[in-house]
């Protein structure tokens, strides 16, 4: 199969190569980790580095399967490590490994080698082992491929931008899907890809065995993308309608569904106060795609869809969103990092009316104010001070005034 070459991530990766931290790339099954790791390795066989000084470990192959013992693998190491010239380890599915956080610290303080592994789990973080990495990790967040991403591997030239972007929408950016061509064949491939999530990062580590309400929970968080929603009201709702479920259930399975990266809560932050809240915040999808493969597209909320694929873009620029509240109103997403803040509006129909924007209105410090439209006529308006952008002009990145 093709690999695609996610060159923002691959930069990443020969950033920091030869450091002392362990590089553990993180994402959703499928979305790409892997070969991204095989990418860095032809990078270092192109530099020179010497085939035998790489060390493959793939736990999804049966050959390793007895490595995820800690003995076991670093007896392996051992014998395959050579005199004192340098080694580079790559090991995927890492949360496979036993006591996989200490484990691999115990690899990097071993042996003279770099040290890249991917998981599809963040579990593996929030073990008392993880403290043995303290300080040791640099975490990169991979996601499937943006909408530039995507471009970049679709064959269909004569497409328009805006047909492209409803098939981005619609079919998402999980890679296999998008290099496949059969409409039937990439349905297929995005259920075998929720299916693998759900059975082996759900419902295996949580170890239950009644997948028909974990389907249920996960198809209301699906349907349900983008609104204020809260733990008890989920339960309430999937037992009105003929559910047996505990509390207790329906907070593992969100707490599942979100280790696994098929989910991802947005909380709620008080613009005002500057403070982050606890109750009530949203829900959002990995991948459109996939929520569209598990609720058709008969029902399709075209306002809810437009905010996710929002959502996922700020994620993928490695930003921190949040729900943001003022007063009693909202905005859809208050984003920041080191250097960084601004404020998103998202609206599906935006008729510049003072309405859409007074939420805006009501923030009294000057930084960027951007509105996201699914309308093309106001691509790249400024409306005292806000910048109104349409969809396709936002995901390639101009939110010029």
């Amino acid at each position: 199969m093709k690999i695609l070459v996610r060159q923002q991530y691959l930069d990443q990766l020969i950033s920091f190569k030869d450091n002392d931290m362990v590089k553990i790339v993180t994402g959703v099954r499928r979305c790409g980790k892997s070969s991204l790791l095989e990418m860095f390795r032809q990078h270092l066989l192109q530099k020179g580095i010497d085939r035998d000084h790489l060390i493959e470990i793939d736990f999804e192959k049966y050959e390793n399967k007895d490595l995820t013992s800690q003995d076991k693998i670093m007896e392996y190491l051992k014998k395959r490590i050579i005199g004192a010239n340098r080694y580079y380890i790559f090991i995927d599915e890492v949360q496979e490994l036993d006591e996989s956080m200490k484990t691999l610290n115990y690899i990097r303080t071993s042996f003279n080698a770099d040290l890249y592994v991917t998981g599809s789990n963040s579990s593996m973080f929030s073990s008392e082992f993880s403290t043995y990495l303290a300080g040791r990790y640099v975490q990169i967040k991979m996601y499937p491929l943006n909408f530039q991403e995507f471009l970049g591997f679709t064959a269909e030239a004569l497409k328009s931008l805006d047909e492209k972007y409803d098939e981005y929408v619609k079919y998402g950016g999980f890679p296999q899907v998008v290099l496949a061509t059969d409409p039937k064949q990439k349905i297929t491939l995005l259920n075998d890809i929720l299916d693998s999530v759900l059975k082996r990062d759900v419902m295996l580590r949580g170890k239950m065995a009644n997948d028909v309400n974990l389907l249920k929970v996960t198809r209301f968080l699906f349907d349900n993308i983008g609104n204020q929603t809260s733990i008890n009201g989920i339960k309430n709702t999937l037992v009105s309608n003929g559910a047996t479920l505990a509390l207790a259930t329906v907070e593992q399975y969100i707490d599942l569904l979100t280790k696994a990266y098929l989910i991802y809560p947005a909380h709620r932050y008080d613009i005002k106060g500057k403070e982050h809240l606890k109750t009530n915040g949203k829900y959002y999808v990995v991948d459109t795609g996939i929520r569209n493969a598990l609720l058709g597209y008969k029902d399709f909320n075209v306002g809810k869809v437009l905010e996710n694929i929002v959502f996922q873009e700020l994620i993928g620029r490695n930003l921190d969103v949040t729900v943001g509240k003022i007063d009693q109103k909202e905005i859809d997403f208050v984003t920041s990092s080191f250097d960084a803040f601004a404020y998103y509006q998202v609206a599906d129909i935006f008729s510049e009316s003072p309405r859409e924007l007074a939420n805006f209105a009501l923030i009294s410090d000057n930084y960027p104010k951007i509105l996201v439209t699914n309308e093309s006529k106001h691509a790249r308006k400024n409306i005292e001070g806000i910048i109104v952008t349409y969809i396709t002009d936002f995901l390639m990145g101009i939110e010029k005034k």
